[in-house]
């Protein structure tokens, strides 16, 4: 009697398989620890070593590192369409993101360095005020140098030559 019974897939699928898999394994890998090409710089908190000494804390004699206190917000001067901005203030951060659309939320489609030319468009028709409010972010609608279109952060957008 002859039946055909479901044999086991030959060797040579097996191997594709594994080969498929550990290709998209690589990948992740990848993508997880390369992430996007950005310059950063990290900074480091030092907390100064504590000794107890009768239930009370005492500070060893090693020196305590100081908290870096931000500046008062400065008015932001108003930046009007076709004006040529610069990126400033942003190498902290990692660098700009211009997204999609003016929100947090949106897509980001470049991260620019500091000094890095913009020009400033109309906001389109999707908005009736400019810059656009979002969440406390003015958000200025910028081309670049190459001609991507995106939303940009306006507290990091200075007129050019100032």
């Amino acid at each position: 009697m002859n039946q055909n019974t479901p044999s086991a897939p030959p060797v040579v699928v097996w191997l594709l398989g594994g080969m498929v898999f550990l290709l998209a394994l690589l990948a992740l890998w990848i993508g997880f620890f390369k992430g996007p090409n950005l310059t950063s710089q990290s900074s480091t908190l030092q907390v100064a070593p504590v000794s107890t000494a009768g239930g009370a804390q005492v500070p060893d004699d090693a020196p305590i590192a100081e908290v870096a206190v931000p500046a008062p917000a400065q008015a932001q001067p108003a930046l009007a369409p076709e004006q040529t901005v610069v990126v400033t203030g942003a190498a902290a951060s990692g660098g700009l993101r211009v997204r999609a659309d003016a929100n947090q939320d949106a897509p980001v489609l470049e991260v620019y360095v500091d000094d890095t030319v913009l020009t400033i468009l109309d906001p389109s028709g999707d908005y009736s005020t400019y810059p656009v409010q979002n969440n406390g972010t003015s958000w200025y609608r910028v081309r670049d140098q190459n001609g991507l279109v995106s939303w940009a952060d306006g507290q990091f957008l200075s007129p050019a030559g100032q």
